[in-house]
């Protein structure tokens, strides 16, 4: 990405079971993922024309329940976004960002 590079972590939901022999042997529909970005050093310049996009479409996923809390750091070198989503949605996110 030209403002930065994503890094995605996964945990499961509360009520998910990865425990060998348990009865329900499906994924989760949601879990809880924690999204990092690795900014570049003159972030605050390069995303000005990009920021107003982003906001609407943080928005957009807020509005549905999926974006639970998200924010740069200070300085701004690097940015974490939570969600409670499937997978599919987070890595849609990034690449629609």
């Amino acid at each position: 990405s030209r403002l930065g590079s994503p890094a995605l972590a996964v945990g499961m939901s509360a009520g998910a079971s990865a425990v060998p022999g348990d009865q329900d042997h499906t994924a989760p529909k949601e879990a809880f993922f924690l999204l990092k970005y690795l900014y570049v050093e003159d972030i605050l310049e390069r995303r000005q024309p990009h920021r107003a996009h982003h906001l609407a479409h943080a928005q957009s996923h807020v509005d549905r329940g999926q974006l639970l809390l998200g924010g740069a750091l200070d300085p701004p070198d690097t940015a974490y976004i939570v969600f409670k989503s499937s997978r599919e949605a987070v890595e849609a996110f990034v690449a629609a960002d």
